[in-house]
């Protein structure tokens, strides 16, 4: 999980800090505003955490929307004073580490212990708050997109840097290189800067570097989604997936896997659905002649329906419910807008879905991005939440707090969301209990 993440020169975002995460994260404001943009700088983290180079990393995280290379520029933000570019851009992650990652790794060592017959245990993963810093730089006239600085150090529990514990990752001045903890030796690796990739992504040693490993796998497992009905709708590669893909692409191969390798947690997955969707009895996935993978749905009383015929709000119901029943959940979730296309009368639910999620031992923490004020209603008092606007000097994520009034009337004073945007914008109306949209909620219609 990620208690703390700061931002500097990605998109419109010149500097952001978000301090004092929790397992859920709500974030809402107008379009432009800079939503979109945090959740792709997170989804770069992640890249930069598992891609065998920083280009490779640029190039595949989800804020390349074109689908295709385009100028790496375009992802950092302005030129300095005297005019010559000068791009850079930077991140710090304070990390709390999710148990089960700890677990893991603790596990492979014990495993290689009896393995080898070793009468002295492996250093084991024993610290779980850590601080992550990572420099980027471009320099066009080189075409050079490189590393120029990373960090790795534990904190304490004031989240200080620990004195006691030696950084896992350092900038040694006397060597003019990176240090790298060795656990079992007394003296670091040493790495030249700049580089072509992190070094988290290259260190993937758990018995010497236990704890780097751990915050890589961390940060790897970063997933963002902007789930598209269109590309959930055709037939898939038979390729395995364990995850519905970025834009819910990979929805059927999903399925496909988890009905085959986790058939109780599948069952358990359509008997949620069930609840979700009036008349849903059953979700198919079935392979064509030519190893294409097609999803099918099943309603009482009606037939089967093959995806291209779902509806929008189903598909991503399917995928919103897919994420959260994963087996090996992401460490952090970046999940767009999840009331887009669903039903008022379901909303609660999808919601209910990513709060249980949450709420598990050893699962995903979730950052939300939403224009929808039952959303907001619905999680103001179960998530950490941020009002994002749009100033002269970028992105500004504001914390919102406190319960004298309710958060959507705070963000209307913060200005936090448009008059466009705000059916609900008079504070001189009555509290929505009795209006269209929360009898449309509620179920009056259907």
């Amino acid at each position: 999980m990620i208690r703390r993440l700061v931002v500097e020169g990605y998109k419109s975002l010149g500097r952001v800090e978000l301090a004092g995460l929790d397992r859920l994260v709500l974030l809402f404001g107008p379009n432009a505003a800079g939503k979109s943009n945090l959740l792709d700088a997170l989804d770069l983290l992640g890249h930069l955490a598992r891609e065998d180079s920083v280009v490779s990393a640029f190039m595949k995280h989800r804020g390349n929307r074109a689908g295709r290379e385009v100028p790496v520029r375009w992802f950092f933000r302005g030129m300095n004073a005297d005019g010559i570019e000068a791009r850079h851009l930077a991140f710090t992650a304070d990390i709390d580490l999710n148990p089960s990652i700890r677990a893991r790794i603790n596990g492979e060592l014990d495993e290689r212990k009896k393995r080898e017959r070793l009468k002295r245990p492996y250093t084991r993963v024993s610290r779980s708050l850590f601080r992550y810093r990572l420099q980027l730089s471009y320099r066009p006239r080189e075409r050079a997109l490189e590393v120029t600085g990373e960090s790795l150090e534990a904190l304490g529990r004031d989240g200080t840097a620990l004195r006691s514990e030696k950084p896992f990752i350092r900038w040694d001045e006397s060597a003019d290189r990176l240090a790298v903890k060795l656990e079992r030796q007394a003296h670091p690796r040493y790495f030249a800067l700049p580089r072509q990739r992190t070094v988290l992504s290259e260190v993937g040693d758990i018995v010497n570097h236990p704890h780097l490993v751990a915050v890589a796998r961390e940060l790897a497992s970063v997933r963002a989604y902007y789930v598209e009905p269109t590309r959930m709708r055709v037939e898939v590669s038979d390729i395995r997936a364990e995850d519905p893909g970025p834009h819910g692409e990979s929805l059927a191969a999903f399925y496909h896997w988890l009905k085959h390798e986790h058939p109780s947690r599948y069952r358990n997955l359509v008997r949620n659905l069930a609840q979700l969707v009036p008349g849903l009895t059953a979700v198919e996935v079935e392979e064509g002649v030519e190893g294409f993978l097609a999803l099918w749905i099943e309603e009482a009383g009606r037939g089967r329906f093959h995806a291209a015929m779902v509806s929008e709000g189903t598909l991503r119901l399917l995928c919103v419910a897919g994420i959260a029943a994963t087996p090996i959940p992401p460490a952090v979730v970046g999940y767009e807008e999840p009331e887009n296309g669903v039903h008022p009368a379901r909303l609660a639910q999808t919601c209910q879905i990513v709060v249980e999620a949450a709420a598990r031992d050893g699962g995903s923490q979730f950052l939300l991005t939403t224009h929808s004020h039952d959303v907001i209603d619905l999680l103001e008092h179960r998530a950490v939440c941020f009002a994002c606007s749009q100033t002269a000097d970028g992105s500004v994520f504001q914390p919102v707090a406190g319960d004298d009034e309710p958060l959507l009337r705070r963000a209307i004073l913060k200005g936090a969301l448009q008059d466009g945007e705000t059916r609900r914008a008079r504070l001189e109306e009555p509290e929505p209990s009795s209006g269209l949209g929360a009898r449309v909620a509620r179920g009056d219609y259907g």
